[in-house]
């Protein structure tokens, strides 16, 4: 895609997220779309509320959480982008089991900066 008018403009599946938009919600730049959905639904069990692929663009929910993931095409790049992207940010939300993604994320290795809690 060549603008963000048409970006924004291409097919969208889906509807909108349960609930409502939430009042802020982040959108992270990734290399590459389809690995990121395997992370974010495959591994932590979000699920896609609706997407625009020829955008390479999708909106994720879970239980309340919210993010955008969209990959990175030229057109929102502010600096330099080095991995690993977006450091220094720290993302929390609250699932009803802590136990089947830590599981998942054991299961290929995935490195934790620091051991999550119940709360």
């Amino acid at each position: 895609m060549s603008t963000s008018a048409e970006r924004n403009n291409s097919s969208s599946r889906g509807s909108l997220p349960k609930g409502g938009f939430n009042a802020l919600v982040p959108e992270l730049d990734v290399s590459d779309i389809d690995i990121s959905l395997d992370f974010w639904c495959g591994r932590l069990g979000f699920d896609i509320a609706y997407d625009r692929p020829a955008a390479k663009f999708a909106y994720l929910q879970r239980e309340g959480a919210q993010i955008m993931l969209c990959q990175i095409n030229g057109h929102w790049e502010v600096g330099p982008l080095e991995r690993p992207f977006g450091r220094g940010i720290n993302f929390q939300f609250k699932v009803t089991s802590l136990a089947p993604i830590l599981a998942a994320l054991a299961e290929i290795g995935w490195p934790l900066f620091r051991e999550p809690y119940e709360a």
